[in-house]
């Protein structure tokens, strides 16, 4: 699903549920984001996996943004239902394995405590390729709404953009399904959708590319 003047877009693999929701809210509305509900058993089933895209660039001079508005409405959209928030960010923090804080990490760091948000990347796993003198750095964070059964990995894969490939798998039972579930999703700002292990029972992949960020699943 893709917004008209946005950034962000989401694709859906063929013959997956889902639905696509807007966010009906007034502050921060230059984040570029889209939201879907990804439903994997068709029919009586409880709840979905909500994922909310993001792209908050760096060229918007002057504007610190705390992304409160957007992630408490995502929240409460979602209600008891699992949702991951991915994207690229743009909001330094040493916690996600910057030199410095910046006032929109802070602003980040101290809303997903608030909120019960956890963070699945691993710090020293860094999502972006640093160009000449920059040193690489975390802009794409994954941030998950149940604090267990997600699996985050970097896969160092690049598929030509700056920004690698970043992997997470989740766990879940659905009603009337006699499985576990198992969701895989790759997050980040320029990559394309692997194919691979598609025929692994249940498992949904969810990837992103250009100039925001472009999910799959």
């Amino acid at each position: 699903m893709h917004a008209e003047g946005h950034k962000v877009c989401t694709l859906v693999k063929r013959k997956t549920a889902f639905l696509d929701h807007s966010l009906d809210i007034s502050e921060e509305l230059d984040i570029d984001h889209n939201r879907i509900e990804v439903v994997p058993c068709i029919g009586n089933w409880k709840t979905g996996l909500f994922v909310l895209n993001v792209y908050n660039p760096t060229s918007k001079r002057g504007l610190t943004h705390n992304f409160g508005a957007l992630c408490r409405e995502a929240m409460a959209n979602a209600a008891s239902s699992r949702l991951l928030i991915c994207g690229d960010f743009n909001a330094p923090r040493t916690q996600w394995g910057y030199g410095a804080d910046s006032p929109e990490g802070k602003k980040l760091a101290e809303l997903m405590d608030e909120l019960g948000l956890v963070l699945p990347n691993e710090p020293a796993s860094h999502t972006q390729i640093g160009q000449g003198a920059c040193r690489d750095t975390s802009p794409d964070l994954s941030v998950w709404s149940d604090a267990g059964a997600i699996t985050w990995s970097n896969t160092f894969e690049d598929l030509g953009s700056n920004h690698r490939v970043l992997c997470m798998t989740m766990e879940r039972i659905e009603a009337k399904c006699t499985a576990v579930k198992k969701l895989e999703s790759c997050t980040g700002t320029s990559f394309e959708s692997k194919e691979n292990e598609r025929s692994r029972k249940g498992r949904l992949r969810i990837s992103g590319n250009g100039a925001g960020n472009y999910s799959r699943t």
